[in-house]
């Protein structure tokens, strides 16, 4: 920008139009400090739609049901021991957050620190979380579970907006002064309170590892869901195939969370020489996932999907056969590196072999 062409961008006019918040946020967001700038107004919009719209809407969804109860998070506590994994599972994502932004700022790189907090409150805090979690706020007993849900959502909204303040102190003060009316709290400003802290034994790596395959899996059935033209109020079943040992005691101890969060009717693990019915397959890692089609199949729009799936394996297997076969590579590669190669390679053959029987069993009909 230059005064003398003329092409300044006056900062109060954008703050005027946008407010303050939404544009600091934007200019640590869009690139590094030390890297020039294009200022784009659709990006501001965009941290007004995900950032601030984001934080605002969790916390008027969770104030609405808090109200209605009558629920005070503070006057009740659940061990963490009696959370549901995915609650386990927010805390230590939050937990990691803490630490990942809290040596961000040591750095003073406020563009990292941005770039964190944009995913996680978007995606594990608004789309996973709390989305998968409503029938909880729903419920009329406030049981257990619903106390959980309440406390896990009260103790990491206010921590994200202590962690944000310095940022966007504006919408970040609008939230905690109707919390803490409604919890009682008597501290003047969210500007006083102790920044989040990282906790050593807050982080659950096996709560992470359940709700990451989960989530996977969801995927997985969403995109057949989608693919398949297939109404996301419709019950399915889901069938697994050469399931792996760790996953399917995930799957057991998390099938009714998988049936809930996937709206599925019934999940069933199949044995090794086990026939499947017609369905339509994804791959989960070594799984593959089967849902049974009967009813719900488009012939060609699942031949010409399938035929993409494979495209894509195939791509992968010449890619990884080429890199094998440069001698350069090879010569200069250290080993460890050239056996995981080779375990890609195999892995991608195995799954397009899946697919391909996939596609013969489909064009037969």
């Amino acid at each position: 920008m230059s005064k003398s062409v003329g092409n300044i961008i006056d900062p109060e006019e954008e703050m005027s139009k946008f407010g303050a918040d939404a544009v600091r946020f934007y200019m640590l967001n869009a690139s590094p400090v030390w890297t020039p700038l294009r200022f784009d107004e659709e990006g501001v919009k965009d941290v007004n739609s995900k950032i601030l719209g984001t934080l605002k809407n969790t916390y008027t969804f969770f104030e609405m049901y808090a109200n209605t109860d009558n629920v005070d998070p503070r006057e009740f506590d659940v061990p963490y021991e009696k959370r549901e994994e995915i609650d386990k599972w927010l805390l230590s994502k939050y937990n990691k957050l803490v630490k990942n932004m809290t040596e961000a700022f040591d750095e003073y790189d406020l563009n990292k620190v941005t770039k964190y907090v944009f995913t996680f409150l978007n995606e594990d805090l608004s789309n996973w979380y709390i989305r998968r979690n409503r029938r909880r706020f729903w419920g009329s007993e406030l049981n257990d579970s619903k106390k959980a849900v309440y406390k896990t959502t009260y103790e990491v909204l206010t921590g994200v907006c202590k962690l944000l303040a310095p940022i966007i102190p504006f919408i970040t003060e609008e939230i905690w002064q109707k919390v803490k009316g409604f919890v009682g709290i008597t501290a003047d400003s969210i500007m006083l309170q102790p920044f989040p802290q990282v906790e050593e034994n807050g982080f659950d790596p096996e709560a992470e590892a359940e709700i990451e395959w989960l989530k996977e899996v969801i995927v997985a059935v969403r995109n057949i869901r989608a693919e398949s033209n297939i109404a996301p109020s419709k019950g399915l079943d889901l069938l697994f195939r050469n399931l792996s040992a760790e996953n399917a005691k995930i799957l057991e101890k998390q099938t009714a969370l998988l049936k809930a969060m996937a709206k599925l009717d019934n999940v069933q693990v199949l044995a090794a020489n086990e026939t499947a019915p017609l369905a339509v397959a994804k791959l989960v890692g070594n799984a593959e996932l089967l849902v049974p089609m009967a009813g719900f199949i488009n012939k060609e729009a699942e031949l010409a999907r399938l035929t993409k799936e494979i495209e894509k394996y195939q791509n992968e297997v010449k890619r990884i056969e080429n890199k094998l076969s440069n001698e350069a590579f090879v010569a200069k590669a250290p080993e460890a590196v050239i056996a995981k190669e080779r375990e890609k390679q195999a892995e991608y053959q195995s799954g397009l072999e899946k697919i391909q029987e996939q596609y013969k069993a489909i064009e037969a009909l």
